[in-house]
This record gives C-alpha cells, sequence and structure tokens, in this order.
C-alpha cells in the first residue's frame, strides 16, 4: 500500500479486522501490492473480507481473485483511489457492484455517552460471548456455529464484545478491537426485532467512551449504508468513500444494510 493517508487507514483496518475474521483454525491472511483478502475459512461472505486499497492495480484483482478461486463468496471493498475500472474487472470474475458507497471511517475522539436507560457493559465470560454471537448470528443471517469457530477464537487481550440490554435482555452487540493507538468497530448489530430504538447509538457511544484511553489515536470501522448517518452523527468522517462488490452474498442481506437488491 502506498502512504496515502488512505492506505495508511486501511492498513490499520487490516491490523484490527484480521483479529476478527480470521483467528480460527481456518483463517488466513494474504495481501500484496494493492489488495488483501481475510479469508475466515468459511463459506460466507461476511465472513471472507478482501479490499483493493490506493493504487491498486489489475494485476491486484487477479490476485485477490486467485486466492478466492471460482466459488468461494466474498466482499471486495474498492478504495476511490484506486482505479474504478477494477469493479468491471470483478464483475468479469463473477462479482456484483454494489450501488451505494460503504465508507471508511474514522474518528480522533470517543462519542458522548447516550446510553438513553440501556445497560451497556463489555462481555464477561464465555456465556456473555456466546450471547453476543446469537445475536450476531440472528441480525446477519449466519449460523452461529460460523462465528463460534472464528470470533470465538479472537484474542481476548485485544478484542473486546460489548452488550448492550433493555433490563436483562441482550439485544445489540459490537467488538472493539485494539491494536497500537487504533480501535476498530466490528459487526456492530442489533436484533432485528430491536431495532430503531437507539441500541445502536447507546451500545457504540458507551463503548467508546469507557474503552477509549490516552493511548487512543482513532476510532475505525466500514460503515453500511443504512449505519452511515449513525456514525457521521457521532463524529466519524468518512476517509474513503468505498465501493463494494459481492458474490455469494444473500440479498436480503443487501436490503438490511441499505444496498438496493440487485
Amino acid at each position: 500500500m502506498s502512504d496515502h493517508p488512505a492506505a495508511q487507514a486501511w492498513r490499520a483496518y487490516l491490523d484490527v479486522a484480521r483479529l476478527v475474521f480470521v483467528p480460527g483454525p481456518g483463517g488466513a491472511v494474504h495481501r500484496g501490492e494493492g489488495w488483501f483478502a481475510m479469508v475466515s475459512g468459511e463459506h460466507n461472505a461476511e465472513l471472507i473480507v478482501c479490499a483493493l486499497t490506493p493504487g491498486a492495480s489489475p494485476r491486484a484483482v487477479d490476485k485477490l481473485v486467485a486466492v478466492l478461486g471460482p466459488e468461494l463468496p466474498a466482499i471486495v471493498f474498492r478504495s476511490q483511489h484506486a482505479d474504478a475500472g477494477l469493479s468491471g474487472r470483478l464483475e468479469q470474475r463473477g462479482f456484483t457492484t454494489a450501488e451505494v458507497r460503504e465508507p471508511l471511517m474514522t474518528c480522533a475522539r470517543p462519542p458522548a455517552p447516550d446510553t438513553r436507560g440501556f445497560r451497556v457493559a463489555a462481555a464477561a465470560g464465555e456465556g456473555e460471548l456466546r450471547q453476543g454471537i446469537a445475536i450476531a448470528a440472528e441480525a446477519h443471517a449466519i449460523a452461529a456455529g460460523m462465528l463460534e469457530r472464528t470470533i470465538m477464537h479472537a484474542p481476548r487481550d485485544q478484542v473486546e464484545l460489548w452488550i448492550a440490554r433493555d433490563g436483562e435482555e441482550p439485544i445489540s452487540v459490537v467488538w472493539l478491537v485494539r491494536h497500537l493507538r487504533t480501535i476498530g468497530v466490528m459487526s456492530m448489530m442489533t436484533a432485528p426485532r430491536h431495532q430503531r430504538r437507539g441500541a445502536g447509538r447507546a451500545l457504540l457511544t458507551a463503548a467508546l467512551a469507557r474503552s477509549w484511553t490516552d493511548d487512543t489515536d482513532r476510532a475505525l470501522l466500514v460503515a453500511t449504508p443504512a449505519g452511515r448517518r449513525l456514525y457521521e452523527s457521532m463524529g466519524f468522517a468518512a476517509i474513503d468513500e468505498v465501493t463494494t462488490s459481492f458474490r455469494g452474498v444473500d440479498q436480503q442481506l443487501l436490503v438490511a444494510i441499505g444496498q438496493p437488491s440487485a
């Protein structure tokens, strides 16, 4: 990757995201000039996350697709600072290009906590980790076993699950990942029956406020179209406007995250 600020942000994103997507026994990170692929070992696009970073060339697409093979589902982010024609090159290899961009976003200070009556705390013990897995599986229609084989193996000294509860019921979860001076916001989701009640805002504002230290420079995430306005209201700003290509993604999921169905 180059020294462009967006390239630096993508390097940081890879450092945090790999701790969530590939910690299981089947996981691997592949990378080259202008690209990377986090391959979980599970046959699910949401657990195989790739990027074409600033300065990526057509050869980067070829290298990335060679890692994925002809059928493995995947999500591929293309930086706005990479050639726009690379999305077409992916389409030639069976990918579909999303209509709405999904920005790579950063914020330089923690948001003010806004818990709105929800109770927010870091998960304590394996039982609460499994509660988080259950919410994530329900929200994104992923088999819980896939998440148990991947994210359950995340290093607990760097990856922390935060849960928002309505009374005693866990309803929203986010994984915060710390690497050097960056906090990565990974897989924030709310159970569908509890969405649009403010749980996501309560969860992330409180979790970041409590996790931020004097050694933290920034938080970093890739926003879905549906979540972008929420993150902007917390102080996140796009450092890269990302075009997303996908293969093997459920159409219901695309609608749920704010992408029009292809």
